[in-house]
């Protein structure tokens, strides 16, 4: 049996007010109405994995990110509407 201890972090991003992309979910009900509740506007969602929370802070930190990537996102997403979920996950594989 091999097992490999990984960290994951999936960060939902909601769209900024004045985007395509509100426009377009604001009609958008799916199974969010059959189920009876509001479905959440998500624009985009990232996932990111790496040995340690501590390397998925590395890049965030680095240089290429915050010079080429950060500015970018305000473009696209409401930062302070981010929903994060981080933990460590473990896979299995029996042979």
């Amino acid at each position: 049996m091999t097992s490999s201890r990984r960290f994951r972090m999936i960060v939902l991003a909601t769209p900024k007010e004045d985007s395509t992309l509100t426009a377009l979910t604001d009609g958008v009900t799916g199974w969010g109405a059959i189920a009876g509740s509001v479905l959440p506007k998500f624009g985009g969602v990232a996932i990111l994995e790496a040995e340690s929370p501590e390397k998925i802070v590395e890049i965030f930190q680095d240089e290429e990110y915050l010079r080429v990537v950060a500015p970018d996102e305000g473009k696209f997403c409401d930062r302070t509407g981010l929903y994060i979920l981080a933990g460590y996950y473990v896979t299995v594989f029996e042979a």
